[in-house]
């Protein structure tokens, strides 16, 4: 019912106090739901490279950020420019090896 009504309409939710995935999924519904992938498409511009070549590669960054609006903004604006080689590369290193850049400004969000 919850989807239904709001599946048109641009909304703010700020849960508090809840720390664990499954409690999220309760309340709110699927991950889907959220506008991750919009954020982080509006700070990684493709310009004139085809939407479907990085479609996968967006979900990925997405995936790997959690959702976090800070570092999906900071993942765009890095990634923005690079080719699908490039972000490949990336998102390998950092899988491996947290972004320094965005640990910091993560930490000084808290």
């Amino acid at each position: 019912m919850i989807k239904d009504r709001l599946k048109y309409k641009k909304v703010l939710i700020v849960l508090d106090d809840v720390d664990n995935l499954e409690h999220l999924e309760e309340l709110v519904g699927s991950r889907d739901w959220f506008e991750s992938m919009k954020l982080f498409c509006k700070h990684a511009p493709r310009g004139y490279r085809r939407i479907e070549d990085y479609e996968q590669l967006s979900k990925d960054v997405v995936s790997y950020a959690g959702g976090l609006p800070l570092a999906l903004r900071v993942l765009g604006r890095f990634l923005c420019d690079k080719d699908m080689n490039e972000w490949r590369s990336a998102l390998a290193r950092l899988k491996e090896i947290p972004d320094a850049n965005i640990l910091e400004k993560l930490k000084n969000q808290l």
